[in-house]
């Protein structure tokens, strides 16, 4: 089983596999435990490309490393108004779960629905959002996965951005837990992650970090600004679960390494702490994080 692979520490830094994904599974793996992570959350997306997985486990297996699955989302909405394709949506997400059984990985990250149109109020929305992430949480407690959604960064057509909505969902669901993707939440103002670890410090079960700058997310740690607050370093220096490494915008070996290194020394304590935002800001909370064009 993977699960088992590693005694906890607090907290676990991991590598998201997005970061490697011009390599093949096995070696990506092999590069994320010789740069030392100490785990590798895996792409569904990335292992696609390369067919069943038979004996994949078992190669994974030899490595120290601990394994969580990021469940499939491109080209996938289980909210859409095409029922064609919120069905679809929903069966992959159900298959991914079936993967991590497989593999035993005990915990899965998966996107939220969204609006099909950002001209569509987003409370339309919540029916088909309770229903498709209710059953995913039924499947996942009866396989013994943890399942965390992710918050999403504000942009059109995303309905789970803020705090209020992930309480709100989390009082109809109560066996969800959360991935805190720090660079989302801090494209609505330092003040949503602090936000966050207030209201729903409890609920998370698993932390991604990258950097945000210039209307861009996920970049590498030495580039925009880190989406901390010192508050919220007093909590990842006392987080259980896995602090994941993401990037996009220049993946790579180097990017990794470079990352890991930034990782240790904030958790550790160096001179990270004059770095970081001093204060709360809850500006710009209303704006987007990206490009992406509205339809």
């Amino acid at each position: 089983m993977l699960r088992n692979n590693l005694e906890p520490s607090r907290p676990l830094l991991a590598l998201s596999s997005r970061l490697l994904w011009s390599h093949p599974v096995v070696k990506a793996a092999e590069i994320a435990s010789d740069l030392g992570f100490q785990g590798l959350e895996l792409w569904t997306e990335h292992l696609w490309r390369e067919g069943p997985p038979s004996g994949l486990e078992g190669k994974l297996a030899r490595l120290p490393l601990r394994y969580f699955l990021h469940g499939p989302f491109m080209d996938l909405n289980p909210c859409s108004r095409n029922p064609r394709v919120a069905k679809l949506s929903l069966t992959e997400q159900l298959k991914a779960l079936e993967l991590a059984r497989g593999l035993g990985i005990d915990l899965v990250v998966v996107h939220p629905g969204r609006c099909s149109s950002s001209k569509d109020p987003p409370e339309e929305y919540w029916p088909a959002l309770l229903e498709s992430l209710g059953l995913l949480a039924r499947r996942a407690r009866g396989f013994g996965i943890t399942l965390a959604v992710e918050n999403m960064e504000p942009r059109p057509k995303e309905i789970l951005v803020r705090p209020i909505d992930l309480e709100r969902l989390f009082g109809e669901i109560s066996s969800l837990g959360l991935c805190l993707d720090l660079a989302h939440a801090a494209v609505g103002g330092l003040g949503m992650v602090e936000e966050f670890l207030a209201r729903l410090g409890s609920r998370i079960r698993h932390v991604h970090i990258s950097n945000v700058g210039d209307g861009k997310v996920h970049l590498p740690l030495d580039k925009g600004r880190l989406p901390l607050t010192p508050a919220a370093l007093d909590f990842l220096r006392e987080f259980r679960g896995a602090l994941t490494l993401e990037g996009a915008w220049e993946p790579g070996e180097q990017v990794a390494r470079l990352g890991l290194t930034k990782l240790r020394g904030l958790l550790e304590g160096g001179d990270s702490r004059e770095k970081l935002a001093p204060s709360v800001d809850n500006t710009n909370k209303s704006q987007g994080g990206s490009n992406e064009k509205a339809d």
